[in-house]
């Protein structure tokens, strides 16, 4: 394969932007897997659950080469309260990936929450 060819070089991008928002969508997917783990906190990974398939041999490549990838954006947000406020901040990778393996969890986030709720649980709530 010719890396250098004009044609090579054209089917590549083609492919590159046919792909992006596909790469979007599981990006998001993987966005509401982080967020929560109720399947009602994950509505794009419930849609593609329950998606019919569309086998490659039932596709018309000339009719759909031009059709984009399109999918339900809405993601499940969290619904920020009056007394409720975000915190943030940064530590190193390593003691962060000790801690989910410690607690159980995939995502920083989880590691955030369950570690600000031991906390208040040990100091606060006396």
């Amino acid at each position: 394969m010719d890396l250098d060819s004009p044609r090579y070089r054209s089917v590549r991008q083609k492919m590159i932007q046919l792909m992006k928002p596909v790469i979007t969508f599981l990006n998001n997917m993987k966005k509401e897997r982080e967020k929560g783990s109720q399947p009602d906190e994950r509505p794009l990974e419930m849609k593609a659950t329950l998606a019919s398939p569309t086998y490659l041999q039932n596709v018309n490549i000339k009719e759909n080469t031009s059709q984009k990838f399109i999918y339900p954006e809405t993601l499940a947000k969290h619904k920020k309260g009056p007394n409720e406020a975000k915190i943030s901040y940064l530590r190193p990778i390593d003691q962060i990936d000790q801690i989910k393996t410690a607690l159980d969890v995939r995502s920083n986030k989880e590691v955030g929450e369950k570690t600000f709720d031991y906390f208040f649980e040990m100091e606060i709530n006396d």
